[in-house]
């Protein structure tokens, strides 16, 4: 059985850097089928904006597509939202 992991948007800006070889050691455990990643769209909206905010849009919009075109898989918080919002009401 493959390990599980979730990944936040903390993960991806220390994958970035490129300053720890942990990170990148997961990575690889991703790419070659070790493991499974994944993330939540919230996640990746952040990363998005927080990266965006210290290198810039554009180097953001590639690191995303990276992650996107990656096997980390994608879990949409959108029925989350949805219900916490009845909840709340």
């Amino acid at each position: 059985m493959r390990k599980k992991i979730i990944f936040d948007s903390g993960f991806f800006h220390v994958y970035f850097s490129g300053l720890n070889d942990e990170t990148k050691e997961t990575m690889e455990e991703v790419y070659m089928g070790k493991s499974q990643g994944y993330t939540t769209d919230l996640n990746l909206a952040e990363f998005l904006y927080t990266y965006g905010k210290l290198k810039g849009l554009e180097e953001a919009k590639v690191r995303l597509s990276l992650i996107l075109n990656s096997p980390i898989k994608i879990i949409s918080t959108k029925g989350t939202c949805l219900k916490s919002r009845r909840v709340k009401s």
